[in-house]
C-alpha cells in the first residue's frame, strides 16, 4: 500500500509541474535520466524550475527553485525521465515489501506542446 502511494504521489507532482513547464532539461528524443528540470513563469511573471533527483537512499526528490526540497516517494528503486515529441514520459519503481516491486510509467505533454 505504502508502495503505491509514494508512485501516486510522485506521478501526482510531476504530472503537475510538466502541465505548467514550458522547457525541460531533458533532449526530445534523447536518452533517459534519472534527473529532469521543468520550468515556467507563473501569473505574476515569476520564473519557477522543478528538479527531480533520484538520491542514493531510495528518495525521489523535488526541489523547487533552488531552495525547497520536498521528498515526493521513498523506497525508489529506479526512476527514468524521458522527452518525446513533447510528451514527458516518467517511469518509476518503488520497492513494495521484500523482493517486490510496484512499476508506473506517466506520460504527459509538456504545455509548450499543448
Amino acid at each position: 500500500v505504502l508502495a503505491t502511494k509514494d508512485i501516486r504521489n510522485a506521478e501526482s507532482w510531476v504530472a503537475t509541474d510538466v502541465a505548467n513547464a514550458l522547457s525541460t532539461s531533458l533532449v526530445d528524443g534523447g536518452s533517459t535520466s534519472t534527473q529532469a528540470t521543468l520550468s515556467w513563469t507563473d501569473g505574476g511573471g515569476f520564473a519557477h524550475d522543478a528538479t527531480y533527483t533520484l538520491a542514493q537512499d531510495g528518495d525521489l526528490l523535488r526541489g523547487l527553485d533552488g531552495t525547497v526540497t520536498t521528498t515526493v516517494a521513498r523506497g525508489v528503486t529506479e526512476a527514468s525521465f524521458g522527452l518525446l515529441d513533447g510528451s514527458v514520459t516518467f517511469a518509476i519503481t518503488v520497492a513494495s515489501s521484500p523482493g517486490q516491486t510496484r512499476s508506473s510509467t506517466l506520460i504527459t505533454n509538456l504545455m509548450a506542446s499543448n
